[in-house]
């Protein structure tokens, strides 16, 4: 409870003997609840939520020059809300605005609408530039978009997480060069004893930071919208650490 969370079972177990792994076995008989295997089937995914703000994170632009078709295909994969042709729609953080004339589909029936979970491949009315990174949004339901974000990060590198060391952060399909602004909190995930003063984020920590990019970026915070508020740290070519957005900052 002290770092909110609330789980759903304790599960006493034996990794060496197996007991409550896949099986009960025999020497925890005293214990009526599942299994591991057990508690993890009772996990549910959320089902996609087609009311929320539509959010399409650009994929890629493609453009076909064969027998005269100059059409531009914005494509990627909507993680929240529907679209149609008609829609206004903008991108952030480039702030392009324009309309969607089509969806196009490949060998298939052209839908109706698209909603959470489908992959979307859209023209424009007016051709507008925009790249790998953009989020697609309606105008009236815009994410946020800045430089400076606090967030919830754990560090999992074999080396720490240092102020002044640059890496980057990859937000749905946006990477961008990020960097520590400052250290408001780092929680030891084995004692849960909390350190205000630390300069640096060990491996296995849990912090609370503001994170600075050097241009800006597009997202939500995961209270209001979970799919572009989640984020991973890559230090060099690995995966160092994860987080979720809380809130942007000016």
């Amino acid at each position: 409870s002290g770092v909110g969370i609330d789980p759903m079972y304790f599960i006493p177990v034996s990794a060496r003997d197996g007991d409550n792994i896949a099986s009960a076995g025999d020497n925890l008989g005293w214990f009526d609840g599942p299994t591991i295997l057990d508690a993890l089937d009772n996990l549910r995914k959320a089902a996609p939520n087609d009311e929320l703000p539509l959010r399409m994170p650009v994929q890629d632009v493609y453009k076909f020059n064969e027998r005269g078709d100059d059409r531009r295909l914005v494509v990627g994969r909507i993680e929240s809300g529907t679209l149609k042709a008609g829609d206004d729609v903008t991108f952030l953080p480039s702030g392009k605005t324009s309309t969607v004339a089509s969806l196009e589909v490949f060998s298939a029936p052209t839908p109706e609408a698209l909603s959470t979970g489908d992959m979307a491949s859209v023209t424009l009315t007016e051709q507008v530039f925009v790249s790998r990174g953009d989020v697609m949004c309606h105008s009236d339901a815009a994410p946020e978009v800045s430089t400076r974000l606090k967030v919830n990060l754990f560090w999992l590198g074999q080396t720490p997480m240092e102020v002044g060391k640059r890496y980057k952060l990859k937000l749905a399909t946006a990477a961008v060069e990020v960097g520590i602004e400052s250290i408001d909190r780092v929680l030891d995930a084995s004692e849960l004893d909390t350190d205000t003063e630390k300069g640096q984020i060990e491996r296995h920590d849990v912090a609370e930071l503001v994170l600075r990019t050097r241009k800006p970026v597009a997202f939500d915070s995961t209270a209001d919208l979970e799919a572009t508020g989640r984020f991973v740290i890559v230090d060099g070519y690995d995966i160092a650490g994860g987080g979720i957005i809380r809130e942007a900052l000016t």
